[in-house]
């Protein structure tokens, strides 16, 4: 099967009446008799009190063999671990916080760098908050845990399994548009066999020799499937320019003819 995806009080003040009476009647000396009435100064503490609930330490937890982050300080990059080799484990923390990720019995700190020579810092899914950080786990290869958790967060039945038998990505055919015109986008499209036993987020990124920055795309893919995930990229060149797909693991470069 293949599919194509494509590459966002009024607050109210309440005053005590003042309330006087006179009363003349035929006496000589007229009633100074005042009736003053109080404000009430009885508070519902039930709708005063305030209970503050501290943020967890870790917020969210995912699973994955692939993972997009930061470059240069400001662009998005794309890594794709393709055959065997590492999985990772994310999680959303506050920020300070390193919980350890505890699984099969070891315990795993939090991963200074991933492949790709990437600083774990930069790992970005647009979940950072100025509270809330991202920390990344490396594991060499499958793990098969009965149980496995992040601080006090436990993973769920599918992220174990995926552990266990994750994704296993394979690039099986990589295309760019023969053609474009000089100021357009070239389509890039990247296509991905799933051999593993669990569905994975296949995520790829591409640039042309006109820009600096990457466009990123991703795609899901389900056990034994087949997916394309197609990336636009600017070209400003003339006669012909370069484009490079690049998956973090691996990469291609290729060479489409541009007209005026």
């Amino acid at each position: 099967m293949r599919r194509r995806r494509f590459l966002a009080a009024a607050v109210g003040l309440s005053t005590g009446a003042l309330a006087g009476c006179t009363s003349a009647g035929n006496s000589a000396t007229p009633s100074t008799d005042q009736t003053t009435t109080e404000p009430s100064t009885t508070i519902d503490e039930s709708t005063t009190r305030t209970t503050t609930t501290p943020n967890p330490v870790v917020g969210d937890v995912w699973v994955g063999r692939s993972f997009t982050y930061l470059y240069a300080g400001a662009h998005v990059n794309a890594y794709t671990v393709t055959g065997s080799g590492p999985q990772f484990v994310f999680a959303l923390v506050a920020d300070g916080e390193r919980p350890a990720l505890s699984l099969a019995g070891e315990t795993h700190r939090p991963a200074d760098e991933l492949p790709g020579s990437t600083g774990a810092n930069a790992v970005f899914y647009r979940r950072d908050t100025e509270d809330r950080r991202v920390l990344s786990y490396s594991l060499p290869g499958p793990v098969d845990a009965p149980s496995g958790a992040v601080g006090d967060v436990e993973l769920d039945e599918s992220q174990l399994a995926f552990l266990a038998d994750p994704a296993e990505f394979a690039v099986t055919d990589v295309s760019v548009s023969d053609t474009v015109q000089t100021g357009s986008e070239a389509t890039v499209s990247v296509t991905v066999e799933n051999s593993g036993g669990a569905s994975g987020t296949f995520r790829a990124a591409a640039t042309s020799e006109s820009i600096s920055a990457f466009g990123v795309g991703s795609v899901a893919v389900a056990p034994g499937e087949r997916e394309a995930v197609d990336i636009s990229v600017p070209v400003y060149g003339e006669d012909e320019e370069r484009v490079t797909v690049d998956w973090g693991s691996s990469s291609e470069e290729q060479t489409v003819a541009v007209e005026s």
